[in-house]
């Protein structure tokens, strides 16, 4: 790519290996951006293959509350009181969670207590419809995204899952059907 282009434009370029595609996006002189869409979370690996362990440890953490989160949505409630829950509920996580580096501890805690991000848009015919769902209890109908953001600034790292909620009227939060459990070692 030789200019910097704006708009709903997406450059595709072919490679013949990982290799080439990394050498491929990293000779360009403009910022780089790269995203993975895939419905199904289970779908989605890193370009080598392979996940370091440090990835496994971040992704498996942000997927904990991420189920932590979803585990707990259903009309009635505002996002305030499932984050405060689901906060609780990471309590345990962080007992028996190891981490590698104290930057990814303090991104992680740092995640559950401001939310990170969590509630960050409602949904409807364009993504970022206006919209309020915030901070009014959640009814039947509403489409809002959950996507749990963990940042590391000290290493300029950015982590984010994204999920698309529509509230139903029979959500409760002992309902899990429709989350599936995963573990970053599935990937």
């Amino acid at each position: 790519m030789r200019e910097e282009t704006f708009g709903p434009v997406a450059p595709l370029y072919r490679f013949k290996d990982e290799r080439e595609a990394i050498e491929l996006a990293n000779a360009t002189e403009f910022g780089l951006a790269a995203y993975f869409y895939a419905r199904d979370i289970g779908r989605v690996w890193p370009v080598n293959g392979k996940y370091a362990p440090w990835q496994r440890e971040l992704l498996q953490f942000i997927l904990e509350f991420r189920n932590a989160v979803m585990t707990r949505i259903r009309p009635g409630v505002t996002s305030r009181q499932i984050l405060d829950e689901a906060q609780k509920a990471m309590e345990p996580v962080f007992a028996r969670t190891k981490f590698s580096k104290a930057t990814f501890e303090k991104a992680a805690r740092t995640l559950v207590e401001t939310g990170g991000g969590v509630f960050s848009h409602t949904v409807g015919m364009a993504v970022h419809d206006v919209g309020r769902y915030n901070p009014d209890p959640l009814k039947p109908g509403q489409v809002f995204s959950v996507d749990p953001q963990l940042w590391v600034r000290e290493e300029n790292l950015y982590l984010r899952y994204e999920d698309t909620v529509v509230g139903t009227r029979t959500q409760k939060p002992s309902s899990s059907r429709r989350t599936r459990r995963l573990q970053a070692a599935e990937f």
